[in-house]
């Protein structure tokens, strides 16, 4: 019996397990509830201009300034009646133009996500797969038990109804280290469950899985079993909406360099060669969010545990900001501060690991000009978020970036996405810690309810780190057009 065979067998035993036995009954007359099914889906086409940090014009020449263009097209059905939910849900991206000659020796490496995807499917430009499909059983007056390949976002399990708290929490909380990654024109899934306990005043989730190739990989059938992740979290709810607060765990094991995978951190090759055990890490953390009046407070952090293959891994994260929305003011301004850090490695020969580790995320949430993630980093940043209209959002950030140590690499990926491929990059610093400041501005408009309309565009200024890999310039822009269109 393979592993679909006795994955379908353990959907049909919960399903039957969670119907209720009821005793002898009056009969009635109510009708029967077959339920209700729908089609669906969505395209999104974005056209995306890159115009990477410049190698020199004698490595690559124009490679890093390119435009190609990324499309997914989703397609679904959903099967709904009053305890059962059953979903059912194909992708299709499609690639057109991406660049030939995006890349170069390192440490400079590829030049964007449009390289990436050239990189990493071989000629290919289009493929289908199957993006989800899972079966939710709801437990009366509990919650709800979901099997089957589904996304998933750490963070996310339970919206509050504040619109100011639902924002921080979507764009600030949400998928900093467990995302689909839908950024990407292929994305991420996960095989695997999801139990939740839901009521008025706490939400309790556990989640365990294995990921699914995709992210810049266009054979998005298959999983990574080699990867496992386990997630809990407890989230405690408030009633008058304005605060919230939320424990998690996270258990993450990585076996693929068992099989001939080498790590990326800063040792040199010849030790990462040498080193083909596992990663075993414990991410224990917290978040909380809350208003006051005017203000709203938000704080993020967690502290990880376990072994990085033969040696020791001990790291950290954290996230503080402040926010200012004045009541009653024309294009409703939100005022942002706010200050990122995650440890770095100060030493690759001491036997210990001090690089955090950010899992599987949908790093761009945090990097919109996806260059950097979230390890190895302080990020010192201001937001503005302005509403000319009701249709209309704009936001405007300004970074400042600085690797938390100069022992250490410049990382960047958002964590495993295919069997072979580690999925974080790490450039060298040159001893630097300065790694770039950087301006951006996207514009939201809803058209309509069923179609969205986003203009992006970010520009860095690279500092000591860039300087010294890429010496024909240090500037590096991305701006992108993106329809989105749902039916």
């Amino acid at each position: 019996m393979n592993k679909y065979k006795i994955v379908f067998l353990i959907i049909v035993l919960c399903f039957m397990s969670f119907n209720e036995v009821k005793g002898i009954e009056e009969p009635n007359n109510e009708q029967p509830d077959y339920g209700t099914f729908m089609l669906g889906g969505s395209i999104r086409s974005r056209i995306e201009f890159w115009d990477w940090f410049e190698p020199g014009k004698s490595v690559s020449p124009g490679g890093n300034n390119y435009t190609f263009n990324g499309n997914l097209l989703r397609l679904n059905g959903l099967y709904e009646n009053k305890n059962t939910q059953g979903f059912i849900e194909f992708a299709v991206p499609f690639l057109i133009g991406l660049p030939d000659n995006a890349a170069a020796p390192p440490p400079q490496g590829l030049f964007g996500l449009g390289a990436n995807y050239r990189a990493f499917n071989s000629g290919n430009f289009a493929s289908i797969f199957l993006k989800q499909a899972y079966l939710k059983q709801k437990i009366k007056e509990l919650g709800s038990v979901k099997l089957g390949r589904f996304e998933f976002s750490d963070g996310l399990e339970v919206l509050t109804g504040d619109p100011t708290l639902d924002a921080l929490k979507k764009t600030r909380i949400g998928e900093r280290l467990i995302g689909p990654f839908g950024f990407t024109h292929i994305g991420r899934s996960f095989d695997g469950f999801e139990a939740k306990l839901d009521k008025s005043t706490l939400n309790a989730t556990v989640f365990g899985a294995f990921p699914t190739q995709g992210s810049f990989d266009l054979q998005g059938w298959r999983d990574l079993h080699d990867v496992r992740i386990l997630y809990s979290g407890i989230t405690k709810k408030n009633e008058a909406m304005t605060q919230e607060g939320r424990l998690f765990y996270i258990y993450y094991n990585d076996a693929r360099t068992e099989k001939g995978l080498v790590k990326v951190d800063n040792r040199s090759l010849p030790v990462r060669l040498l080193d083909n055990k596992d990663l075993f890490i414990h991410t224990i953390g917290s978040h909380y969010i809350r208003k006051l009046g005017p203000f709203d407070l938000l704080g993020w952090g967690a502290i990880q545990l376990g072994k990085w293959g033969l040696v020791d891994h001990f790291a950290y994260a954290w996230d503080t900001e402040l926010g200012f929305k004045p009541p009653q003011i024309p294009f409703e301004p939100w005022f942002r501060i706010g200050t990122t850090q995650s440890s770095g490695d100060n030493n690759p020969a001491n036997g210990s690991h001090r690089t955090f580790f950010q899992i599987l995320p949908t790093p761009r949430q945090y990097a919109r000009f996806p260059f950097f993630n979230m390890m190895n980093l302080r990020d010192y940043f201001l937001q503005l978020t302005l509403k000319p209209h009701k249709k209309i959002t704009t936001r405007m950030d300004f970074h400042i970036l600085n690797l938390a140590s100069a022992n250490d690499l410049w990382y960047a990926g958002g964590g495993a996405f295919r069997k072979n491929i580690f999925g974080y990059s790490g450039t060298p610093s040159g001893g630097n810690n300065n790694l770039a400041n950087f301006l951006d501005l996207s514009v939201d408009y809803a058209i309509n309810p069923k179609t969205n309309f986003t203009f992006y565009f970010g520009h860095s200024i690279g500092q000591s780190v860039i300087k010294e890999i890429y010496k024909g310039s240090k500037r590096g822009s991305y701006f992108y057009w993106e329809l989105t269109r749902y039916f």
